[in-house]
């Protein structure tokens, strides 16, 4: 993975008291008829499931329909930044900032947000918050990341890794999330997006 730079999220000293309601109606995407569960977290409604649409450009991990079903479907970047349905949009760096600050901190974020099971070495989470954060991995492209001209996908970090795009104001970032047994870093990556395929999480204002 070829990035520019890492830009740590900045969790703020003071704690948002904001609840948390899972009882938020599914979202059914119009496009495709797909029913998703949806959580209240903070101002934010939150898809608690990957987006699993079938857009032009995105695959499934190692191209197998069964893990789109339980991980979502991986985005370009070029599709991510407008695959959210009508009403919904992707989360900005703000927030998945916001969502951190509701947890706690960077320090428990990752063990509130991850799923109760699917992430190996015992690193599942303790699901809090209602995100059902699941290890989707990601894919990169060779031949447009320049590394093989034959142009394999590469899949990488089923059931260890998490990666969720993020929009920008100047470039598409990336949040990630990983099975470490040790402290959790909530990362935004500002990477040069091309070639790479990504999990999506939609967002909507909270009325």
């Amino acid at each position: 993975m070829s990035c520019k730079s890492i830009l740590f999220l900045v969790v703020m000293t003071t704690y948002l008291y904001a609840q948390v309601d899972r009882n938020v109606a599914k979202l059914v995407d119009p496009r495709d008829g797909k029913a998703y569960r949806a959580v209240r977290i903070g101002n934010l409604i939150w898809l608690a499931e990957n987006l699993n649409y079938e857009a032009k450009g995105s695959l499934c991990y190692n191209e197998n329909t069964y893990n789109c079903t339980k991980y979502g479907r991986l985005y370009p970047a070029v599709s991510a930044e407008r695959i959210c349905p009508v009403g919904w949009r992707l989360p900005t760096r703000q927030d998945w900032n916001a969502l951190v600050q509701v947890a706690g901190d960077s320090s428990v974020a990752e063990k509130k947000l991850k799923a109760t099971a699917g992430w190996i070495k015992s690193s599942n989470g303790t699901n809090e918050l209602g995100f059902s954060a699941l290890p989707g991995g990601y894919c990169y492209d060779d031949t447009v990341m320049g590394s093989d001209e034959d142009g394999e996908l590469n899949f990488n970090g089923i059931g260890e890794k998490g990666f969720w795009w993020s929009a920008g104001e100047e470039e598409i970032g990336v949040v990630a999330l990983d099975n470490t047994l040790k402290f959790f870093e909530f990362e935004v990556y500002s990477c040069e997006a091309q070639g790479l395929f990504y999990s999506v999480r939609c967002v909507k204002e909270s009325r």
